[in-house]
């Protein structure tokens, strides 16, 4: 017998004499049917701790917040959180990213971003030939400059963020 099943031996005994110790110190003893049908017809053990846990929650002083939060968690879920609606058309998402993604195609085809200048803390970015700082609106398109790299930059228009990569000038 090699190491790892004499281990795994010693490991048997001893979970089997611990077993054999809590049955002997639970007090081990044979029920009938009868006592056995009486016990499941008790109160489970979960609903006592609940109940328990309720009236102690009952019994002290919560404030404002505490007690709202009480009655959302007691209040039944009109919504289902794990509800997922049907789609009449199973395209119909894939049709609309699709569109989104054009339209974001068509965006990035009217900037340029051709340089990058760091200065202390300031950061600027050269975007179809204006300077920009983080945080501008660029000129007649209602994006913000969001951040800039020297790699890329990313403007955002409302929920919208595009990534423009660094382009070579042309001239």
């Amino acid at each position: 017998m090699n190491i790892r099943e004499k281990i795994i031996l010693v490991i048997m005994i001893i979970a089997i004499l611990y077993g054999g110790f809590e049955m002997l110190r639970s007090g081990f003893s044979i029920e009938s049917d009868e006592t056995s049908i009486q016990s499941t017809q008790e109160t489970p053990e979960y609903m006592r701790v609940a109940n328990r846990i309720n009236q102690s929650i009952n019994e002290q002083e919560l404030n404002n917040k505490e007690s709202y939060v009480m009655d959302i968690i007691r209040k039944h879920w009109i919504k289902d959180p794990f509800y997922t609606r049907s789609v009449s058309n199973p395209t119909e998402p894939i049709q609309a990213e699709k569109k989104r993604q054009k339209r974001i195609e068509n965006w990035k085809k009217h900037f340029n971003y051709n340089g990058y200048v760091e200065i202390g803390k300031n950061i600027l970015a050269v975007i179809n030939g204006n300077e920009y700082k983080v945080g501008d609106t660029l000129n007649n398109s209602n994006f913000e400059l969001l951040r800039a790299t020297p790699e890329q930059v990313i403007l955002q228009k409302g929920e919208t963020k595009i990534s423009i990569g660094r382009s070579e000038f042309k001239y």
